[in-house]
């Protein structure tokens, strides 16, 4: 009798179902494969150990320097716990700023409808978050401080049009994929041609991430943004930006406490008391005891105080004094430990430390500046990469309003463009009138255009022009309805305004005079 062969691909099926891990999920643990590489800020010394807080796990043990999901569990507490990072991760995601939506499709018309369209979905469009932490702008800012501390962040687009934010230590892939695996690796599924093909997540079981068939889903790379910054060539999972910090935070941390304690230890005291016998009184004091060694014994004689209560008298003996306990033991350089450390932190992620933590009173106007400039570049790239994805965000909404027949009675030759204007918010200068003054030099000498300055601004040109306009036009409006309530010419009226460039235009006769008593 012959025996029926069995097709390669339903063995093959057959092995990956072999394969699939069937103990409880609390047994499940994470791949250790999630970073090739090894962190030097989880080593322990005698001088330094790590504890953190295990975010994504049960046990509480020293961080161990290859496993990735714990060194975030660290800095996630860290951002929790220390207000000095918490001030630095929030000062960088603000700095990045959330932009606002400007359609340039077609005509008017159609651009105010699309721009309508798209504040009313991305007024709640963060999926399983209150109404009021919903908006694209919470959105956004939730999504950069994740890309802060985890290094990147996961965006998935969602069948309802929401988004979905996904912190990094939800993508990965079950222990039973082979290390030399070239379909899968780090949660990421790759094509035969090594391109991303799918993204795989998991969930939280007995307090810890499990990656199994039964506890994962794998999304494909078109619905999913993989937001993040990579640090070099073969990184397809992107290194925690504080990662590098994570000793001086350490050290910050540890020697504040140390200070803080030595401080409380030092006024637990409320005074000493000295002896202080001048020769004089000392060779008095000799002559009127019998033996010598009385003497002696009686001057080196620990005093009898313990303890003083608030407001009392206390009788001393000759020769005693009062001293109180000086708090500046060994401080004399801790304010500058603190800001070189600051700086240390600070200068992983490209923000100086005036901007984060302490302001520029310190700083004089040129240093100032320079570290301005520097954290503009910064923001600039930053910025850069999250235009790209708002792009993508924006392309999405309006082909899905389409489809759905949320938007109608566009032109008939329309077609959604991949792109649209995005302008974040003004980053303020040192010196305003400084910076008014150059861009005033850039403008007259055909540098840049008005739009270019506006933009810079975080404003649009055509809106800015408008309401300028409109403006001109109210206060002509307003100088002629109360001219006539009040028996007077437009002329006069004008006469007493102050002179701007729209009161210029109230008068028709240029030549005309004003009233008496009021400066031409």
């Amino acid at each position: 009798m012959a025996t029926k062969t069995t097709s390669k691909k339903t063995a093959a099926r057959k092995t990956d179902l072999a394969a699939t891990p069937t103990a409880p999920a609390k047994s499940i643990k994470t791949s250790r494969r999630d970073f090739s590489g090894e962190y030097e800020a989880a080593y322990n010394s005698r001088f330094r150990e790590m504890y953190g807080s295990t975010y994504p796990r049960s046990e509480k043990d020293m961080l161990p320097y290859s496993d990735r999901v714990k060194l975030i569990a660290w800095l996630r507490q860290s951002v929790r716990n220390d207000s000095r990072v918490s001030a630095i991760v929030q000062r960088y995601a603000i700095g990045i700023g959330t932009p606002t939506a400007r359609v340039n499709y077609a005509d008017p018309a159609t651009n105010d409808k699309l721009e309508r369209y798209l504040e009313h979905r991305f007024s709640a469009i963060r999926f399983g978050a209150p109404r009021y932490a919903s908006t694209l702008r919470s959105a956004l800012l939730v999504a950069i401080t994740e890309t802060v501390i985890g290094g990147e962040v996961f965006v998935i687009f969602l069948k309802n049009g929401q988004i979905q934010i996904v912190p990094s230590e939800y993508c990965g892939s079950p222990s039973n994929i082979p290390a030399n695996s070239k379909t899968e690796s780090n949660g990421i599924l790759y094509n035969r041609d090594g391109s991303i093909k799918a993204y795989r997540f998991g969930r939280r079981v007995n307090n810890t991430i499990c990656f199994d068939a039964k506890n994962s889903k794998v999304i494909p790379a078109d619905y999913v943004h993989h937001l993040g910054t990579p640090t070099r060539a073969e990184e397809d999972r992107f290194t925690p930006k504080l990662a590098p910090a994570m000793c001086a935070i350490q050290d910050l941390r540890e020697i504040v406490t140390a200070k803080t304690m030595q401080i409380k230890t030092q006024a637990s005291f409320s005074m000493a008391i000295k002896k202080n016998i001048a020769p004089e009184i000392a060779a008095e004091m000799a002559d009127s005891y019998d033996e010598i060694q009385d003497f002696h014994d009686e001057q080196t004689a620990r005093s009898a105080y313990k303890s003083i209560a608030p407001n009392s008298i206390m009788y001393l003996e000759t020769g005693e004094d009062v001293v109180p306990l000086e708090t500046r033991f060994n401080a004399a350089d801790f304010d500058k430990f603190l800001e070189i450390n600051l700086d240390f932190v600070c200068s992983v992620l490209s923000i100086p430390a005036e901007e984060a933590v302490f302001g520029y009173r310190r700083s004089n106007y040129s240093s100032a500046r320079a570290d301005k400039m520097r954290w503009k570049d910064k923001i600039d790239v930053e910025r850069a990469m999250w235009t790209a994805f708002l792009d993508r965000l924006q392309y999405w909404q309006i082909n899905r309003g389409i489809l759905l027949g949320e938007i109608s009675d566009l032109p008939p030759d329309f077609k959604p463009q991949p792109f649209i204007d995005w302008t974040f918010p003004h980053i303020r200068e040192i010196d305003e009138t400084k910076a008014a003054a150059a861009q005033q030099q850039y403008l007259q000498n055909g540098l840049k255009s008005k739009a270019d300055l506006i933009a810079e601004l975080g404003r649009y040109a055509d809106e800015v022009d408008a309401e300028i306009v409109a403006d001109a036009a109210r206060m002509a409006k307003l100088v002629k309805e109360k001219a006539a309530e009040y028996g007077v010419s437009p002329e006069e009226v004008a006469a007493y305004l102050p002179k701007t460039p729209n009161t210029q235009i109230l008068s028709a006769d240029k030549n005309a005079k004003p009233a008496q008593g009021v400066d031409a």
